[in-house]
């Protein structure tokens, strides 16, 4: 399952299907979390990221350069307008969208906002209960497991068992915690430095789609194996109390 509703997803709905994009093939990936209407001048400062916007009577009097450059700063995720509509839409307009990545959906005259807008609301709400869903089954058993093993000291195999995720924990001083056993920890993190921290990427995502960075361990062992360890810290009230690591699958 995607991470998030990407404007692709929201053009495979049946509302769309004779739907155009004004420029194609930009935007597809943008993330959309909410959809709201144009029904005042001074929407953005309404605004929120990843909005979808739709925009309709309004266009001709307010869709300018201005408007479009305070959309951008918006980080909305897109524009929806009608067909009666798209001759209001200036070439300079559709060229900075272009520019700016703002996809530009154009639909058929004959769907209500209404028709348009429930399928993208009811989209979204199915995304964010089957991520929740996964949320609490995942801790649900997590919890069982250990409630049953009576122990800590097997956290990392038991959210291995039920995610397939290789993980590590290690204090403040670099000892090793807990691991999986899939893997080779000792080995792979003998004599750790600071110094074979090389970079930040992206670890994950959280509830919102929002990436959570992570920093690359690189030793002479990972790489001459050519594995990857990526490790974030763990805090507890307010401090650092160690570290944990993910092999990059």
């Amino acid at each position: 399952m995607n991470r998030f509703v990407s404007i692709k997803e929201i053009l495979d709905l049946e509302v769309f299907k004779d739907a155009y994009l004004l420029s194609p093939r930009i935007g597809l990936n943008n993330k959309v979390d909410n959809i709201t209407i144009m029904d005042i001048p001074d929407i953005t400062n309404w605004l929120t990221a990843n909005d979808l916007l739709i925009i309709g009577q309004s266009l001709k009097h307010y869709l300018n350069i201005q408007l479009i450059e305070k959309l951008r700063q918006c980080n909305i995720s897109g524009i929806i307008t009608k067909n009666k509509f798209e001759e209001g839409i200036s070439k300079e307009v559709a060229n900075l969208c272009t520019e700016y990545k703002i996809p530009f959906i154009i639909c058929n005259d004959k769907y209500s906002w209404s028709q348009i807008m429930t399928p993208i609301q009811q989209r979204i709400y199915q995304h964010q209960n089957i991520i929740l869903e996964d949320n609490v089954t995942f801790y649900n058993k997590l919890i069982e497991s250990i409630t049953k093993k009576g122990s800590l000291s097997t956290l990392c195999n038991e959210i291995f068992n039920i995610s397939g995720l290789s993980l590590a924990m290690i204090d403040q001083n670099s000892t090793l915690i807990d691991a999986t056993n899939d893997f080779d920890w000792i080995r792979y993190l003998k004599d750790f430095r600071s110094n074979y921290l090389v970079q930040q990427e992206i670890i994950g995502y959280d509830f919102n789609g929002q990436p959570f960075m992570g920093i690359k361990y690189l030793n002479p062992y990972l790489k001459k194996t050519h594995e990857e360890i990526l490790l974030f810290p763990v805090y507890f009230q307010g401090k650092s109390i160690g570290y944990v690591l993910l092999k990059k699958m």
